[in-house]
């Protein structure tokens, strides 16, 4: 490789036709289909995963994404390749070869185009230096159990690593595969991605991985767009000279997979949709190549349904991608055991892990217990039994139970840090009651949520304390020593040099903004000022575990909370326009209301209930009126006696588990609904008559707005072999927007009717057909509709392609 200053050239604005001149180039854009044809644009070999042939302007575009300027890459008829990066004119020659494209760095040294492309453009290798250097990985990880969901395999079992790394190392051939990591709270999805980027990045660097795992957290950072975050976290890496084109065209060749972790805290911050378009513009841009991972809690990507939001990522979108769902599983025993042999704190650790095992188990009343399956509370329950050298009865002191996992924690630690910790040392007493400790947390948590981050800097911290303890009267010698608390404090965790403070984990987070909101509900309750509620609920999204938490901290009796919920109906009818506020009280109302008998309380609250909102709540004697639910998936809920009136509940997923009785749906409208059996199987409806019978089925009244209660009266048919082929093809397209020759062959080939269905859809010209870019031949489509349009045409009303498919679907028999 020859390379000199660019400085040398005759200046930036004409070096390209100048050099165009010196060497005899041709800008690769500039050619035709048809010039010098046999020689280029002629075929360089096979692209990185030995699949689809590149010519002049696909290596151009390569090598554009990471110069100075897209103009200075030129190729002659030779194969030279003469670029500008970081303001260096660098020259090489490509040469095709039976084994693919290479390229001669200089006389002595020739690489691969993926080398040259990944390590010398790319400077991946650096970057993998950089990400195992700055990037920490818990020294205690443990690969717990996990669950995949794609178009092939449903509920498939695993490790955790095994199945991530067959996520990204086997992507499909013609389309992008994103892939969503999915878990409550706490079951380690961050750990996850920290210990396979390192054990990538090793194995990177060592030459027997062909990509770089790049493991991107979202958390506490303030942006705009996904692009700001991937710029932000190279700048923190101090990686220089890579640019978003030029990750996109590492992505492209299979040689980065990013991962965006934190993804419902950018959504949040965003709005969903803003959200997954930026997920969508990315896919878009990779044109059908590469992995991207996105992890989040499950409850977030429950609100609007996997496949639902796979619709959304695929609506406008010209390119072919697969989704798939990895979902992290409970640990246990083996794996809370395993952890224990290996934890640490200050250097010590359990001298019998299975002793330590047993005496947990037994504290908290068997192995089933959250705090021993979730790996975030048995690793703080096992530090805080370390740290102060207690047993598990001692430190969790009666605290067990399994609702309030992340409050018996936190109680512990603090009772820690109030009783034994700090204590004036003359009268023996602690400086702060456990409220006031709590306090002054809740104002660090609120203060988080208020900047929109998960860390702020030291000095806030300690002016909120400060203010606090000159409210309660506090002997002002005792300041300095309160402050010295709050700077070591065991659930404040030190970042950025010392500078900032941190909770420990985001659940932490979660409580202690419970703690803040507590006060703010309970004051709404008692009839006063609602402005302080209205104010924070308008701030940011809240959690539905925040939710949670602070249900079970206010312990409302049922007349607090009629007039909370009053409150709260006050507080969005003030509303002059859409806000966050619609939201929070939705994800509030139903942990406030969850095991009250309402007596027939009508909640007329146009609130937004979303995702998880009525997960695990038990309903009782209650009538909600105008709400508006946005994908609401009903999973161990249980309902008595409760009617929807005038709401509008989108698609709606129920769950057999859930226990259904009186329940009415009065004037409601619905786009959709689905029904997961007790062995995960769907059944979905679209169409009214059959969305009545699904409804019918699962103990639901459905009344019209004349108020007559339509009932389905027929008896459940079974549907023809021709449907059920149909319906299982067209599942197919709720995980990937394309199908294949191979799809086919590998997992639709016994269905009887496949050959005359898939004529069906062509005739109808709902599948077009795409072109072949692989090895060999073979065929590609694309659906030309959505498939729940085309689901909701099976009753004869749609287009007349979609009713004429399922009338020739019929008459297969």
């Amino acid at each position: 490789m020859r390379s000199r200053p660019y400085s040398t050239r005759v200046g930036r604005r004409h070096a390209s036709s100048v050099g165009a001149q010196r060497f005899g180039l041709i800008r690769s854009r500039q050619l035709s289909a048809g010039l010098l044809r046999g020689q280029t644009p002629r075929s360089w070999g096979r692209s990185l995963d030995g699949g689809l042939e590149m010519d002049e302007s696909a290596i151009q575009e390569d090598v554009a994404a990471f110069a100075d300027n897209d103009e200075d890459v030129l190729i002659d008829a030779r194969g030279t390749l003469i670029y500008v990066v970081q303001g260096r004119e660098e020259e090489v020659r490509l040469r095709p070869t039976a084994d693919g494209l290479r390229v001669e760095m200089d006389d002595t040294t020739t690489v691969s185009y993926s080398t040259f492309l990944g390590r010398h453009l790319g400077r991946l290798d650096i970057l993998a230096e950089r990400l195992l250097q700055r990037k920490e990985r818990d020294p205690f990880f443990v690969d717990g159990p996990a669950s995949l969901e794609d178009s092939e395999s449903h509920g498939e079992l695993g490790s955790s690593l095994n199945l991530l790394s067959d996520q990204c190392s086997d992507p499909p051939a013609f389309a992008t595969r994103l892939t969503f990591i999915t878990a409550d709270g706490g079951h380690g999805k961050s750990v996850l991605l920290r210990e396979y980027m390192h054990r990538n990045a090793n194995s990177f660097l060592r030459g027997t991985s062909p990509y770089l795992f790049w493991h991107v957290d979202l958390q506490g950072r303030q942006l705009l767009r996904l692009s700001e975050a991937l710029m932000g976290d190279l700048g923190d890496l101090r990686v220089a000279g890579l640019w978003m084109s030029g990750i996109l065209a590492l992505m492209r060749h299979r040689l980065l997979v990013l991962a965006v972790d934190g993804f419902d805290e950018l959504a949040a911050e965003q709005g969903s949709n803003d959200a997954f378009g930026a997920l969508s513009t990315l896919i878009h841009q990779l044109d059908g190549g590469g992995s991207l991972v996105a992890a989040s809690r499950r409850a977030f990507f429950d609100s609007d349904r996997f496949a639902h939001r796979s619709g959304l990522l695929t609506r406008n979108m010209a390119t072919a991608c697969e989704f798939s769902e990895l979902h992290l599983h409970p640990w246990g025993p083996s794996h809370a055991l395993e952890f224990l042999t290996a934890v640490e704190f200050e250097g010590s650790g359990f001298s019998d892990p299975s002793v330590a095992y047993d005496d947990l188990r037994s504290e908290l009343g068997g192995a089933d217990h959250p705090m021993l399956q979730r790996p975030f509370l048995l690793s703080q329950v096992a530090k805080g039994m370390l740290m102060t050298d207690l047993s598990a009865h001692r430190f969790l002191n009666g605290r067990n139970d399994p609702l309030k996992g992340v409050q018996n924690v936190v109680e512990a630690f603090v009772e820690r840090e109030v009783t034994q910790k700090w204590k004036v040392r003359e009268t023996g007493l602690p400086y702060l009651s456990d409220e006031q400790h709590m306090a002054i947390l809740g104002d660090v948590a609120e203060e988080m949520h208020r900047a929109g981050t998960d860390r702020i800097p030291l000095d806030i911290i300690e002016t909120l304390a400060s203010v606090r303890v000159d409210d309660w009267g506090i002997d002002r010698t005792l300041h300095p020593a309160i402050i010295d608390m709050m700077r070591v404090h065991v659930l404040l965790h030190s970042s950025d040099g010392g500078r900032t403070r941190s909770f420990d984990h985001p659940e932490f987070q979660s409580f202690f903004l419970a703690v803040a909101l507590k006060d703010h509900l309970l004051n709404a309750a008692r009839g006063e000022s609602i402005r302080p509620l209205r104010n924070h609920l308008r701030i940011d999204q809240i959690s539905e575990s925040t939710a949670s938490y602070v249900a079970s901290l206010a312990e409302l009796s049922k007349e607090d909370t009629l007039q909370l919920i009053d409150s709260l109906s006050a507080i969005i009818r003030g509303q002059t326009r859409p806000t966050l506020i619609e939201s929070n009280i939705g994800t509030l109302l139903p942990a406030l209301i969850d095991g009250l008998s309402l007596g027939n309380k009508e909640i007329e609250c146009p609130a937004l209930f979303s995702s998880l909102a009525f997960a695990g709540k038990h309903l009782r004697a209650v009538a909600l009126r105008h709400a508006n639910f946005v994908n609401v998936r009903l999973e161990r809920a249980t309902w008595h006696d409760v009617t929807l009136s005038d709401c509008n509940l989108g698609e709606l997923t129920i769950l057999a588990e859930c226990i259904l009785e009186s329940v009415s749906m009065v004037n409601c409208h619905i786009d959709g609904l689905i029904v997961v059996d007790h062995d995960g199987q769907e059944k979905r409806a679209y169409s009214p008559e059959h969305m009545v019978s699904l409804l019918h089925q699962q103990g639901i009244q459905w009344v019209d707005k004349e108020g007559t209660a339509r009932v389905d009266e027929e008896e459940p048919h079974e549907d023809s072999r021709a449907l059920k082929d149909a319906h299982k093809l067209l599942r197919h397209f709720h995980r990937s927007t394309i199908l294949s020759s191979m799809d086919i062959e590998r997992k639709y080939g016994n269905l009887d009717h496949l050959d005359s269905v898939l004529s069906l859809l062509e005739d109808n010209e709902l599948l077009i057909p795409q072109r072949w870019r692989g090895k060999g031949s073979g065929r590609l489509w694309r659906m030309a509709t959505s498939v729940e349009d085309l689901l909701k045409a099976e009753d004869g009303k749609g287009l007349p392609s979609q009713v004429a498919f399922w009338a020739g679907v019929r008459a297969l028999g």
